[in-house]
């Protein structure tokens, strides 16, 4: 009797198509989960990312807000403040009140979540009135921060120049001087032309505008290497700020109790006369100074504003001002000072300032004349609009204008220069002297709020 053998191999292949695909399908789910597992990951990491985006638009968001309310307000402020301590008074108590924090919600829900937005103000020089927003931004429970700095200001620290403007500053003779630095808010090339080396004195600098390419270096016209060039931070504005409007017509009337002024508003001073009790404030029609003649105003120990359609000193006349006090005149129509004399007692530059309205055509400015070595002039005169031709005469203080200066012939200006253009020429010589130059510093106007980036904390 034969044996069975216990394991009977077979060559057949039944069952193995069976067994392929449970592998195929083992293999098939493993990968399945393996890349379900791969993607709920992606997704809550996508989720994640999203929500940090989310929060971190929602501070940014919450700083801009914060940021162009309080903008709003101190604008409004500045507009209304009529001196740096007025502004100041008003608006750091604006800031002070968002020092409390707040929540904004009025966002778009986020997949379901509503984003809120905290805000407050936290002061980081409380002398510089400086200032920072900190904004956190939540959604779904994830946070991220944003800090954002602000300045309060009302004017900004203006340079010791001898000459500042808004575009081109040109010297085209050897026999013109400039004793001091200059400057300009420009960046193109030569924006500043010096006739050579000698045009600017005592190695002075040279002050160009913000990222002037190649440290200012082709701003400046001819390039010597002696020249300190120095690049703003920040355009300096050279637009001056309203000036006071002109109050009602306050003639007929008896200035000082002796000199009258009739209907028709003029004061016409034809014989040397002193007015002495002037009013705080007075609005006449037109003063003129005749030939060979003198005006004396003592305007004792306070400020007098005298408010003129015109004003106009003749040949050879004089305006001289004594007192403790000072006088600012208000020029709504023409100033005509070529040949006469503008004086202090003490030669005080700051004892009287002029201010000249912008022309009613703006195509049409206004022109101030002064081509006679007679004319001396020692004051600040401000004008919005006005052309300034000085072609003889000297000059002390600081003259500033929204339109250009013109300097010829044989002038001597000690004090300061500031105008959209200046071109200097002739045998002039323009010499920067602190004291006139910066007694007073006309008010400019600024971006009252200073403003830096955002920048996650």
């Amino acid at each position: 009797m034969k044996k069975r053998p216990l394991f009977k191999i077979s060559n057949s292949e039944k069952g193995m198509a069976l067994i392929a695909v449970l592998i195929v399908i083992i293999v098939a789910s493993i990968l399945g989960l393996s890349l379900m597992g791969l993607a709920a990951s992606n997704v809550k990491m996508s989720t994640g990312e999203r929500d940090n985006q989310s929060s971190y638009y929602i501070a940014e968001s919450g700083a801009t807000l914060l940021m162009s309310e309080i903008t709003t307000k101190i604008n409004d402020i500045y507009k209304n403040a009529k001196t740096s301590s007025e502004f100041y008074s008003a608006a750091v108590p604006i800031v002070d009140n968002y020092k409390v924090e707040r929540q904004e919600t009025n966002f778009e829900k986020n997949f379901g979540s509503q984003p809120v937005a905290k805000l407050k103000v936290e002061p980081i020089d409380l002398t510089n009135r400086i200032y920072k927003i900190i904004s956190s931004g939540t959604v779904d429970n994830r946070t991220k921060t944003v800090e954002q700095q602000f300045q309060l200001r009302w004017s900004v620290n203006f340079p010791k120049t001898a000459v500042f403007v808004d575009n081109k500053i040109k010297v085209d003779s050897n026999a013109s001087i400039i004793n001091g630095s200059i400057g300009t808010n420009s960046i193109v090339d030569k924006a500043i032309e010096l006739f050579n080396e000698s045009s600017l004195q005592n190695g002075s600098e040279i002050i160009v505008g913000p990222n002037a390419p190649r440290q200012g270096q082709g701003v400046v016209y001819p390039y010597y290497s002696s020249q300190k060039i120095k690049v703003l931070d920040e355009e300096i504005s050279l637009e001056l700020k309203p000036f006071k409007a002109t109050p009602a017509p306050t003639y007929p009337m008896t200035l000082g109790g002796t000199f009258p002024i009739g209907q028709d508003g003029n004061m016409n001073i034809s014989s040397n006369t002193t007015i002495s009790g002037m009013p705080d404030v007075v609005s006449i029609n037109n003063v003129i100074i005749d030939n060979n003649t003198t005006l004396t105003i003592d305007v004792g120990a306070k400020d007098v504003e005298m408010f003129v359609k015109n004003f106009e000193l003749k040949n050879n006349s004089v305006l001289y001002v004594k007192g403790s006090g000072k006088l600012h005149i208000y020029v709504d129509g023409s100033l005509k000072i070529n040949n006469s004399e503008i004086k202090t007692e003490n030669s005080q530059k700051d004892k009287i300032i002029i201010y000249l309205r912008k022309s009613s055509d703006p195509n049409n400015p206004k022109t101030v004349t002064a081509s006679s070595s007679g004319t001396g002039i020692n004051c600040s005169i401000f004008a919005e609009d006005a052309l300034f031709d000085f072609t003889g005469g000297t000059f002390r203080g600081r003259f500033v204008t929204g339109g250009n200066v013109e300097v010829g012939g044989n002038n001597v200006i000690e004090g300061a220069i500031i105008a959209k253009n200046m071109h200097l020429k002739g045998s002039s010589s323009i010499t920067f002297v602190e004291q006139d130059a910066l007694l007073p510093l006309p008010s400019f106007k600024v971006n009252p709020i200073k403003i830096d980036p955002v920048r996650e904390k």
